[in-house]
């Protein structure tokens, strides 16, 4: 009896001392973020994006990205990705990000202070999608390319179709209305708004204004 009750107390501390704690899951921030960290970008799915160099010019400047996709901690899509004009990267590529998709926060993408690669649904069918920078823009302000999460498959690809192609983030996203509004500067002194919205899964202007700058 008691070499039995031994034997159990012996096997209950065996598995107590091997089992694994679970390892504590990442949230989607505003706040920067290397390569090193993930991002999670899904109410159902957990995504994990990783950007990195596959080629350079002879200024440093990155030509080509390599973006790995990875689904619930599997590799799921790689794309190949040819930028317009990014600054020189001497060591690791080191992106901003920001996921307005889980957040809901305000977006504040501006010509200074903006983000490298940005998670949102731009075409309200509640799917998380994600702009990467494709140029830094000068003083017109930076300008992205577009991926879209495919409904049938999940994949993430470019529309042809999307207006703001290799274009301004917008400073509105209106699920309800289905609008996107840009608000970028138009030469010197003037600014011009921009409503896109998308209807019948057409996109048209619904209304576009110049107006002076405020100095």
């Amino acid at each position: 009896m008691k070499t039995t009750l031994l034997s159990i107390i012996l096997t209950s501390i065996f598995f107590i001392n091997c089992s694994k704690p679970s390892p504590e899951k990442g949230h989607g921030s505003g706040n920067p973020t290397t390569e090193k960290k993930e991002v999670k970008t899904s109410k159902n799915e957990n995504f994990d994006f990783k950007v990195s160099v596959a080629a350079k010019d002879d200024e440093n400047r990155p030509v080509q990205l390599k973006i790995n996709i990875f689904k619930n901690n599997k590799g799921f899509q790689e794309i190949m990705y040819t930028p317009g004009t990014w600054p020189a990267v001497e060591d690791s590529l080191s992106l901003n990000r920001i996921n307005y998709f889980l957040s809901g926060e305000k977006i504040k993408e501006g010509i200074e202070n903006y983000h490298d690669f940005i998670i949102a649904d731009f075409n309200f069918d509640q799917l998380e999608d994600f702009a990467i920078l494709y140029d830094s823009g000068g003083n017109g302000g930076p300008v992205y390319s577009y991926y879209f999460q495919d409904k049938n498959d999940g994949t993430f690809k470019m529309n042809k179709e999307f207006p703001l192609n290799e274009g301004a983030f917008p400073k509105i996203i209106d699920s309800n209305n289905k609008t996107l509004t840009t608000i970028a500067p138009l030469g010197c002194c003037k600014i011009n708004t921009t409503i896109f919205q998308l209807k019948e899964n057409k996109w048209n202007i619904l209304s576009s204004k110049e107006q002076d700058m405020k100095r």
